[in-house]
């Protein structure tokens, strides 16, 4: 099943995913950074207000496949 065809992805999944699979290859070090903050939302954290502001609505679960997708492990 494409992304795009899973009913359970929060809005601006597929978005995030491309921009963050791009970046992991434009700006490594930011990448980096980014999935770490992406871990500890999956965790149910929101460091710096980022969950609230980026990531309205997602769940923890939501973050997990986030990082299955782009091959990081929680």
């Amino acid at each position: 099943m494409a992304l795009s065809e899973n009913p359970k992805r929060p809005d601006g999944f597929e978005d995030k995913l491309e921009n963050l699979k791009l970046m992991k290859k434009e700006v490594p070090t930011m990448y980096s950074s980014t999935v770490n903050a992406i871990m500890d939302m999956a965790e149910g954290g929101d460091p710096d207000g980022v969950r609230e502001q980026y990531y309205p609505g997602w769940e923890n679960a939501d973050f997990e496949d986030l990082l299955t997708e782009l091959g990081e492990s929680k």
